[in-house]
């Protein structure tokens, strides 16, 4: 399976996820995914949760809108404030980390 590089930084949380095979993120226009080799873009964020499906499994962070730029070597999520919400490959809740 394809993969891809993704960032997001915040003032709060810096991560780099090296093999991404899908992302989902809450855009200005409504839910947007991102699989390997998609077009770049550069879009606008609302408040909500990001989905990861990176090669250590699944995590789900919550942001406060942001920007997300595609490009063909990495994807970057760029916000206010980003907080992981469930633990890596298990996806229970992380209670201190919920805004």
């Amino acid at each position: 399976m394809k993969t891809f590089r993704f960032e997001i930084v915040s003032p709060d949380l810096h991560e780099t996820y090296d093999e991404v095979s899908f992302l989902d993120v809450p855009s200005h226009d409504g839910r947007m995914s991102v699989l390997a080799g998609h077009q770049p873009t550069v879009c606008l964020l609302e408040d909500g949760v990001v989905h990861v499906r990176a090669a250590d499994g699944e995590k789900r962070m919550a942001i406060r809108g942001g920007v997300l730029s595609i490009d063909r070597a990495l994807v970057s999520l760029l916000s206010r404030q980003a907080r992981i919400v469930a633990a890596a490959g298990t996806g229970r809740p992380v209670p201190e980390a919920v805004p």
